[in-house]
Order: structure tokens, then sequence, then C-alpha cells
């Protein structure tokens, strides 16, 4: 009820002030009015211009992240290849400002250059785009609500990270600090699921990780109600090579860990030999874009001897 009663007299304010710089232009000779920032640039500076009985008309601001929160975060993805997310901020004023105070904070936020700063931990996030929109209370604007698409920075490692944005108006920088609203995921490669129809055999192709990938073990999806696995795989490039073998309908059976763990490099192509028994899930594409890259079937060969140049494992490497 205090919140609705404050609107009502901002509002209100908001219009005696409107219609006195719209129809009067007397009255007001004994008392200077300084606003910010048609006369100053900053507040500060408006403060230590003013004389006795004039009044410097402070920007009493007040900046709100509403997306994302700690209570619903965004994932960015992998830490080390991380993808775009949303943000939504609004700028609000707390004292009524006049209408060209209001104009001059509208066009800095349809400006080419953006007012608003995003951070996520320490690091600075690119803002791609920003859809200001007006805050209205009946009818006048009262605010800004920036709807910002931002390129999330690398971070270290995985994990949660806070937000913090950042806006500067006429020179005063007003901030909002949100806790763990942002978390990024290990860096995998999956392909997802696939599809029938599906049966055992042998691939061979190449992945192209489009982000470093530390790899432990490989997971194979099978279709449902059935044992699809991989028996064998191998993994190598001109200089390098690692294996790993099946262990059995025992534990972990849908996965083939490796004795030791390595990483795939970022852009660089590597060829990989599967064997697979019972009825692993099959995509049926020569070649398809993964979560953490791409993956080409070059050839395989079925339990019955016929060759596909379009089948390709759904394997999740992590």
């Amino acid at each position: 009820m205090k919140r609705e009663r404050r609107k009502f007299w901002k509002a209100l304010l908001f219009m005696v002030l409107f219609a006195t710089l719209a129809f009067v232009s007397v009255g007001c000779s004994s008392i200077s009015v300084v606003y910010v920032p048609n006369n100053y640039s900053t507040i500060q500076s408006a403060v230590n211009a003013t004389n006795p009985g004039d009044t410097a008309k402070n920007l009493n601001l007040s900046l709100e992240t509403s997306k994302p929160t700690s209570e619903n975060p965004a994932n960015a993805g992998p830490f080390n290849d991380p993808r775009q997310i949303f943000v939504v901020a609004s700028l609000e004023v707390i004292d009524c400002m006049s209408p060209t105070v209001m104009l001059q904070l509208i066009n800095a936020l349809y400006s080419s250059h953006s007012p608003f700063t995003v951070l996520v931990g320490e690091e600075k996030a690119d803002i791609l785009s920003v859809n200001a929109t007006l805050i209205w209370e009946m009818w006048f604007p009262t605010g800004i609500r920036g709807n910002m698409t931002i390129n999330t920075p690398k971070q270290e490692s995985t994990g949660y990270y806070d937000l913090i944005v950042i806006e500067n108006v006429f020179g005063t920088n007003i901030s909002e600090f949100v806790v763990d609203a942002v978390y990024y995921e290990e860096a995998i490669f999956d392909t997802g699921s696939g599809t029938y129809p599906s049966i055992m055999g042998i691939h061979t192709g190449t992945i192209i990780p489009s982000h470093d990938v530390n790899v432990s073990k490989m997971y194979t999806y099978p279709c449902m109600g059935t044992g699809g696995h991989s028996e064998y795989v191998k993994f190598w490039n001109e200089s390098w090579n690692i294996t790993a073998n099946w262990r059995s309908y025992q534990g972990d059976w849908h996965n083939i860990s490796f004795n030791n763990s390595f990483t795939l490099r970022e852009g660089e192509p590597y060829n990989y030999t599967i064997r697979t028994g019972s009825y692993p899930q099959i995509i049926h594409e020569k070649e398809f874009n993964a979560t953490g890259g791409t993956i080409t079937c070059i050839e395989f060969v079925d339990a019955n001897g016929k060759v596909y140049n379009d089948w390709t494992p759904a394997i999740r490497l992590e």
C-alpha cells in the first residue's frame, strides 16, 4: 500500500512538473532550479555549482536486474565455449524528473553507445543488442527496461558466477549485483539421442570439437529396452591415439572408461573407430552438428556386412 501511495505521489509530482514546464514561465526569478544533465553533466557538478536558494534536481534512479536471478539462473553452457543468454535490467525514476531529462535518458538508451556494462564473475560480457522499452505509470514514462542479448565470457572452470549490471547515466554509475545468477557446465561433446533403424557394427569417421573437451569416458545411447553399447573405441590423429574396451554388462555398462583421460582440442580433426554391440541408437546423417562440435560418418559396416556412409553413432564424450 505504501509503495502504491508513493507511486501515486511520484506520478502527481511528475504531472505538476510537466504542466509547470509547459505553461508557466514566471514566478521563479528568485529561486533557480538546476537540472542534471540539462545544466550540468553530473549530479555532483550541479551540487557544487548551486547558490543559496538554488535546487539541484537529482536524478534519483533505481536499477533492478530481473533476469537472470539467483532463483532462476541462466545456463551459459560449457565454461570454455559459452552460449548467449538474455539479461533484463530496469532503470526507474524514484523522484520525478523533467520531460527533457527523460527524453535525454531515452535517447541515451537508444544510442549506438549502450550505457550498459555486464560482468559475469570478473569477466566482461559482449553486449550484442539492447531492446529498450519504456516503463509507464499512468500516462507518463517512469523508466526504461533494457532487454539485452549478451555473449557470456569464457571462465576458468564450471560452477555458478555472479552477474553485475552497470549502467552509466549522464556520468553517474548505477550497479546491480546478483549472486550466482549464471552457471557454466562441463565442456562435453554430445550428439544427443538417435533413432531406429539400428544394428551393431563398426563405425569410422571424424570428430572436430568446437571447444576443448576433456574426456575420461564415452557413453553410447542405447535403443529403449535393449543393451545397446560400444565394445571398443579408438581416437587418433597422425601423431597420437588412444583406445578403450567395454567391461561387460556390469556396473556402468553404458560407458567405456579410458585408463587415462585426454583432451580433444578445439578445431582439430580426430578420427574414430567404434565397434558397437546389441542395438545402439543411430543418427541417420552423414555429418551432424553435435553439442561441442561436428561428427562425420565415413563408413558404417553393420553385422551383416552391409555398408552405409550416413549412419553416425549417438555418443557423449565427457
